[in-house]
């Protein structure tokens, strides 16, 4: 495909040579036309089609205008039309079209008055119609007598059923979403050919009418409140993917038959109890229930191809008994539930993420160690009180543990050489021991632990990148030598911290916080040729920045409220921007 806008009709002449050798190919030229100002270039796309038929060249063009009021002006061009799109015309008439055996694809965004839409019927070829925001629903009926399209999108239309449809019994594809007058989907029963259906967002209140849609693979009812149940799909082999969510269906009592389902979404479906009905899913890969009131997913029993199941903020649910020994099991969220215990998860060999954030009822990771792929654990806001159930989890990779205030130690962490990432803020950690052996570790939080009185345990790790301490007890940062690529520190408000003794000579450290900490002086940051933050505002017992004189990639330094005298100057720090003293 060739794309130019309209005034360039010269980037043909550049590639005409490459066109002729690629004669036995065809060429789709795309081409918009925007406003009443692109219609004089109208007549040099004529005459370079021309050039190039001469050629033996034979293009075809996907057309495109925005605020068309007639079509007359393309009656050439659209002789080689295979795709037009029309986008905000008004009171155009579609006449032009009659009989053009080359258009495929016709799509009209959002215009009004447009008469001689029956035309259509007499474009032998023409494969798939769009109408975006088509407010005059009755003059959408003569659809029905285009026996030949494959496609249909009636995507924000002011249809109430689709029942003008019934004679398109080759359609594979129908999109009616947001169609929220459309409280019907009869005239698609017994569509035999039909493969997708996006309903989303409109105003049906039944599926029944898909009976007999005996190829349907996809259908997507999201957003429809008044749909509460799926009856019509009960027993469609070939459907894949249902998407019910927000939608307001009440069970799975319907699914029974599909035998091919793969995955299932109906997250926020609130007056869904149970997950009955899909028990025994062979096929069955993903899962989405999130914010649904199921109260179990025992009926999960079965579905031995589960590769994913999201149950976040499904307040009702205690226990993830179902998912015991899904050897293809990867993906767990079970956020904001009453979960108690991941002990079900023992031998799901395959898991490499679990998410169970806000799951006040958890207070152990009894049931993961020993999970060889197991790469992410999220626990923020948990009660768990221990991270031994992680050890021996060799593939462990990322660990969030924020605001578990019952965790006091890291031990069962030492020596998870994958470990990049913890997160341990605000917990009650009063040592980060468990730290140690984490060769790959990169990124560090545990702000806001008032306990924690060391870094001891980080020493030598050479791929910390960063690294934030604030509001601890910390006295010292000597942990750090060693590490090497360290590039951020934080440590505000460590009032028990004087210097920055372990910091000497980190090549690659460029910035570093420190507001409202005890620092009295700052030399040992003379070294850290890298560095280009620095904030030591509240050191009320800093008197002197004269050391930093001379670092070259210097560029923001505060330090207001302390001791430096306001008419400090750094001469030597060439990138200095920003400098404040009070």
């Amino acid at each position: 495909m060739v794309k130019a806008d309209s005034s360039n009709v010269a980037c043909l002449d550049r590639v005409e040579w490459w066109l002729m050798r690629q004669r036995d190919y065809p060429l789709l030229i795309a081409v918009p036309f925007d406003g009443a100002e692109s219609l004089k270039d109208i007549k040099m796309w004529e005459n370079a089609s021309q050039r190039l038929s001469h050629s033996n060249v034979e293009p075809t063009f996907a057309l495109s205008t925005v605020g068309a009021e007639s079509l007359l002006p393309f009656t050439v061009l659209m002789q080689c039309a295979k795709d037009i799109c029309l986008v905000q015309s008004e009171g155009a008439s579609l006449q032009s079209l009659k009989g053009l055996d080359r258009l495929r694809t016709l799509e009209l965004l959002y215009c009004r008055g447009i008469v001689g839409l029956s035309t259509l019927s007499s474009c032998p070829n023409l494969r798939s119609v769009s109408f975006f925001g088509w407010q005059e629903a009755a003059s959408l009926e003569v659809l029905g007598s285009c026996r030949s399209l494959r496609e249909i999108t009636l995507r924000d239309c002011a249809i109430t059923d689709v029942s003008f449809l019934m004679d398109c019994t080759l359609l594979e594809s129908v999109d009616v979403s947001d169609c929220e007058q459309l409280t019907s989907l009869t005239g698609l029963s017994g569509f035999v050919k039909l493969k997708t259906l996006n309903a989303s967002h409109s105003g049906i209140e039944s599926m029944e009418a898909l009976t007999g849609c005996v190829v349907l693979e996809s259908v997507d009812v999201s957003y429809c409140k008044k749909l509460t149940s799926l009856a019509g799909v009960s027993g469609l082999e070939n459907l894949k993917t249902v998407d019910a969510n927000n939608s307001g269906i009440e069970s799975f009592e319907h699914m029974a038959g599909c035998l091919a389902l793969e995955s299932i979404e109906v997250d926020y479906c609130r007056s869904l109890t149970s997950l009955a009905g899909l028990s025994g899913m062979e096929k069955l890969k993903r899962v989405r229930a999130s914010g649904t009131g199921i109260e179990s997913i025992g009926d999960l029993i079965g579905c031995v191809m589960l590769e994913s199941v999201e149950v976040d903020f499904c307040r009702s649910l205690t226990s993830l008994s179902g998912l015991s020994g899904m050897e293809k099991l990867k993906n767990v969220d079970a956020t904001g539930t009453l979960t108690q215990s991941l002990g079900d998860l023992t031998e799901c060999v395959s898991l490499q993420s679990i998410v169970v954030d806000y799951c006040r009822n958890l207070t152990s990771f009894a049931g993961l160690s020993g999970l060889e792929k197991l790469k992410i654990v999220e626990a923020s806001y948990s009660r768990v009180e221990s991270v031994d159930g992680l050890a021996d989890c060799g593939s462990l990779e990322i660990v969030n543990l924020r605001g578990c205030t019952n965790l006091s130690s890291l031990t069962g962490l030492s020596g998870l050489k994958k470990l990049r990432s913890v997160d341990a803020n605000s917990t009650g950690v009063d040592s980060i021991r468990g730290l140690t052996g984490c060769v790959s570790l990169e990124s560090v939080d545990v702000s806001d632990c008032e306990k924690l009185m060391s870094l001891t345990g980080l020493s030598g790790l050479v791929k910390l990148k960063t690294l934030n301490a604030s509001h601890t007890g910390i006295e010292n940062m000597e942990a750090l030598t060693g590490c090497v690529a360290l590039q951020s520190i934080e440590v505000d408000y460590c009032s028990n911290l004087t210097s920055f003794v372990g910091l000497s000579g980190l090549e690659k450290l460029k910035s570093v916080i420190a507001v409202g900490s005890g620092i009295t002086s700052i030399e040992h940051l003379a070294g850290c040729v890298a560095l280009e933050r620095l904030n030591v505002s509240y050191c009320e017992s800093l008197a002197s920045v004269a050391c930093l004189d001379g670092l070259p990639n210097l560029r923001s330094l505060k330090a207001n409220d302390t001791c430096v005298p306001p008419d400090t100057k750094l001469c030597y720090c060439p990138k200095l921007e920003d400098l404040v003293l009070e």
